[in-house]
């Protein structure tokens, strides 16, 4: 649906996603070590 209806290219998916799951997982990582350290 998505396709044919904003002429999209499967680039441009990876265009946006990959550097968002690069965020995310550098927050994720980030939040994590920030909330539960692993030192007491």
């Amino acid at each position: 649906m998505v396709y044919a209806s904003g002429n999209y290219r499967f680039a441009d998916f990876l265009r946006i996603g990959v550097p968002m799951n690069i965020i995310v997982g550098i927050a994720t990582c980030l939040a994590i070590a920030l909330l539960m350290p692993l030192s007491k």
